[in-house]
């Protein structure tokens, strides 16, 4: 059906993004061993500008704007991103979906053990341990938890941040990033606790991969539907609808997961955290639904008409030095 044919793959070059790009490359060939596949490789604004210290001024898109123009511009098929990080304000001209199946969304928690020896877990730390984060979201639901904890953001590579916290000229003891990231770089053994979604829900489409395409190329669709399921691509997008209809964004402080509780019946959480209470509003929906549109649709009414708008509305406490 494709004989002869390449697929190009965009990505970040960055060791996970990488790693990303080629879980997706294989699975390409396995289903289609015919299909030959290339990664090609683009530095992003967020890229140059993850040294600079006003972590402030980064956009979401920073981390998409120059893979998204290679595609616009027929340099590759498709384009891999992790789910979490995709913006809501994508070009026109392209879509996006998830590929293959959501890993474990969790939180997980690394700590240098040689600074705060047996130590296991989020509890066991000692009063005031500095704990590294990657987001204002982390941050909030970690001082809900122990809001003794002196918590700072980090911004760089997972690599780089766990020698960072086993550096001794370094203050951090500790760092949260996400389980499916250090299980995909094949870092799961320096995982000292799995945080629990009860406590810690995740980022919008954490543990996802996705792709971005060309609106309307029915060729890569074709290529990519075998692999994700159904209800896959409904949590997915009921995920993203919500925050859509928030008028939020993907590094606000919300937390939207969706499950699928076999057949047509799906459960939606939300939650939005504000920094100055360190509290959260929450809601969820449990139902038989066939539209991903309808149900984010319903549980962004419910969060919106418990006046979460104020927090998500551009320039109040989104970032703060996060991303």
């Amino acid at each position: 059906m494709f004989s002869g044919k390449t697929i190009k793959i965009g990505s970040r070059s960055s060791q996970l993004a990488t790693v990303q790009a080629q879980i997706v490359a294989e699975n390409i060939t396995r289903i289609w061993p015919e299909i030959s596949t290339e990664i090609v490789f683009y530095t992003t604004v967020g890229d140059k500008k993850r040294e600079d210290t006003n972590p402030s001024i980064r956009e979401s898109r920073d981390w998409i704007l120059e893979i998204e123009h290679g595609l616009l511009h027929g340099e590759i098929d498709l384009a891999v991103y992790p789910g979490r990080d995709v913006p809501c304000d994508i070009d026109d001209h392209t879509e996006i979906q998830p590929i293959l199946s959501r890993a474990e969304p969790n939180d997980a928690l690394i700590i240098s053990h040689t600074k705060v020896p047996n130590i296991q877990g989020l509890s066991d730390l000692p009063l005031g341990a500095t704990v590294a984060v990657p987001c204002l979201m982390s941050k909030i639901q970690l001082l809900r938890y122990r809001n003794d904890l002196n918590v700072v953001p980090f911004n760089g590579s997972i690599p780089t941040g766990i020698k960072k916290i086993k550096a001794s000229d370094n203050k951090v003891c500790a760092m949260i990033t996400g389980k499916a990231d250090m299980e995909r770089l094949g870092l799961e053994d320096f995982i000292s606790d799995v945080l629990p979604i009860e406590q810690f829900p995740p980022m919008v489409n954490q543990g996802a991969l996705v792709s971005q395409m060309r609106k309307g190329d029915s060729r890569v669709s074709k290529i990519l539907r075998p692999l994700c399921s159904a209800a896959e691509k409904f949590c997915f997008n009921a995920e993203r609808e919500a925050v859509l209809c928030m008028g939020a964004s993907h590094s606000s402080p919300i937390s939207v997961l969706c499950t699928n509780c076999g057949g047509d019946r799906y459960t939606i959480y939300g939650a939005v955290f504000f920094m100055n209470a360190l509290s959260k509003i929450d809601q969820s929906i449990s139902g038989n639904y066939t539209s991903p549109e309808v149900l984010g649709q319903q549980l962004a009414d419910k969060l919106l008409s418990k006046g979460v708008a104020d927090i998500l509305c551009p320039g109040k406490e989104l970032l703060v030095g996060f991303s």
